[in-house]
């Protein structure tokens, strides 16, 4: 696969209900083909419910010092602490919410992060770079 904004985000975006520089926007590190029920992204995934739970080997956030120049996301680089279990070949990012079914998918990330990696107990270090996605 490769990298993408869900298609719901992207109207979520136009719309004005996502806004980046404020909204509470986490991320979760995924299994994409190890372990119990690996996520399979499709783009018109509108929520974090859809990323079975299982699937899921840690989660950080709210992310920081977010920026929006020039239409590119930007924020701090991430540390999922402590990871263990299978394989990880993802980044799901989302507008936290405390229920999974409410929480808005924003991009999903396999390319250009260090990704896939084998987690082993330890920090996962995620570097942005320049920035995150660009709209």
């Amino acid at each position: 696969m490769a990298n993408l904004l869900y298609d719901p985000a992207r109207e979520k975006f136009l719309t004005g209900d996502i806004n980046w520089l404020t909204d509470d926007i986490r991320v979760a590190l995924v299994s994409t083909s190890e372990g119990d029920n690996p996520y399979t992204v499709n783009a018109s995934h509108a929520f974090l419910d859809s990323v079975h739970a299982n699937a899921i080997r840690s989660q950080v956030g709210p992310l920081e010092n977010k920026g929006a120049d020039d239409g590119k996301a930007s924020a701090d680089n991430i540390t999922f602490p402590a990871v263990d279990g299978a394989e990880a070949g993802a980044l799901v990012i989302y507008v936290h919410n405390a229920d999974p079914a409410a929480a808005a998918l924003i991009a999903y990330l396999d390319t250009g992060v260090g990704l896939p990696v084998l987690p082993n107990g330890g920090d996962i270090y995620i570097t942005w770079g320049d920035y995150i996605f660009q709209i």
